[in-house]
């Protein structure tokens, strides 16, 4: 059974993939909390990974290195 994490997880991908940056970000917020509370540390990881990659697209749109940086 796929936890309510990775739903909001694939939700997120799909918002960030859409170039919907602000809900992407929001989604993973939500996720995040959602594997916290699961104890799913792999997932908590995972997400992180993917806030980085929103920020990496903020960055290209928009040319400012603050994403960059929030991004590491």
């Amino acid at each position: 059974m796929e936890s309510e994490g990775r739903k909001i997880h694939r939700e997120a991908a799909k918002a960030r993939e859409d170039g919907r940056h602000l809900d992407a970000l929001q989604l993973d917020d939500a996720a995040m909390l959602g594997y916290q509370k699961d104890g799913d540390s792999a997932g908590f990881a995972e997400i992180l990974a993917d806030r980085g990659i929103v920020f990496r697209h903020l960055y290209d749109d928009t040319d400012d290195k603050k994403f960059l940086y929030l991004a590491r």
